[in-house]
């Protein structure tokens, strides 16, 4: 039943997708992938205060998320090889979340590196948040080496049952990267995701 859902719910997008004429309606298209992402995850998130991250529960939720993400990441590609990485003026903030989500929510390391010189060149020029380019570059350099670079990265520590930050190359310095980049401290950082957690 789950694989009937999905494929439809694919199968409806591609073709609405396919019917789009004009900015606007590319832009309300983005923001039902948007709400899409997010209720996913939202959904998770409520089954882990409810029955635990180790319940079968949540994995259940994940195998779901990750088939979301699965084709997610299908239709973004066919859509950005048609549009490319459409900027803020365009599809406003939420279009833009909306691209940028399913690209770090990926788990194909090639799809994420070819977009993030795109990412950055738009952060550079205020198209969108410099915090969306430094996710997604933290995100490359864990998959591709030990250590990330903002400090925007945590993983889930089964020893205490508590998210901790990834580990970060030059942690001396990590704060003025950020506040070179307009992002708050790692400290008021690390503070504000704990608060999310709670």
């Amino acid at each position: 039943m789950r694989k009937t859902f999905f494929a439809t719910s694919f199968v409806i997008l591609s073709t609405f997708a396919q019917c789009l004429h004009g900015q606007d309606s590319i832009k309300v298209l983005l923001e039902g992938v948007y709400d899409a992402d997010q209720k996913a995850r939202d959904n998770m998130e409520k089954l882990i205060e409810k029955y635990g991250i180790d319940s079968p529960q949540v994995d259940s939720m994940k195998t779901i998320m990750l088939r979301s993400d699965s084709l997610n990441e299908e239709f973004m590609k066919s859509f950005l090889e048609e549009h490319g990485f459409l900027s803020r003026s365009k599809v406003g903030e939420k279009g833009v979340q909306a691209e940028f989500l399913v690209i770090q929510h990926s788990g194909n390391l090639d799809f994420q590196k070819k977009w993030l010189p795109e990412i950055w060149r738009l952060a550079g020029i205020g198209e969108l948040p410099n915090e969306m380019a430094a996710m997604l570059d933290d995100r490359v350099r864990l998959r591709t080496g030990p250590k990330q670079l903002c400090g925007t990265q945590f993983k889930w520590n089964p020893d205490n049952n508590e998210w901790q930050l990834e580990d970060i190359e030059d942690p001396k310095n990590v704060n003025k990267r950020r506040l070179e980049l307009g992002m708050e401290t790692i400290e008021e950082y690390i503070n504000s995701f704990k608060k999310s957690e709670q």
